[in-house]
């Protein structure tokens, strides 16, 4: 069952998604076992292997780390001259939330890495994983 762009969480569904577009390849039929924390290394390496990127053993967070969400905006604003902007605002009384606009796609989440994300695989043109 795939979930919609905007429903998924930060993890590593969402850092997957994302991963592969970067050239990442899964192995096995799970990504994750539901018992298994995804962000312990430990774990982690058993799951990837990499396929352009030499040296590197697994995938960045990109959900969960702002530097990692960061290369998302710089690969859409270098390759694609998409304006980017990241704001934080009212979304609804009392709720307050992160917003991300790349191009003509938006995205609204807890956390500014969540929001790059999601807004970043709807400018990639997915709507769901």
């Amino acid at each position: 069952m795939k979930i919609p762009i905007d429903e998924v969480p930060a993890g590593p569904i969402l850092d997957a998604a994302i991963a592969e577009l970067h050239g990442w390849q899964r192995i096995g039929i799970e990504l994750w076992p539901p018992d298994i924390d995804p962000y312990m290394p430990e774990n982690r390496l058993k799951c990837w292997e990499i396929s352009e990127v030499v040296g590197s053993t697994r995938p960045p967070y990109y959900s969960i780390n702002i530097a990692a969400a960061w290369e998302l905006i710089e690969d859409i604003f270098g390759n694609y001259s998409h304006e980017v902007t990241i704001e934080f605002g009212w979304l609804k009384n009392p709720v307050y939330a992160w917003h991300c606009h790349m191009g003509l796609v938006d995205a609204i989440a807890d956390t500014a890495p969540l929001a790059i994300c999601r807004a970043y695989l709807k400018a990639k043109g997915i709507a769901e994983i």
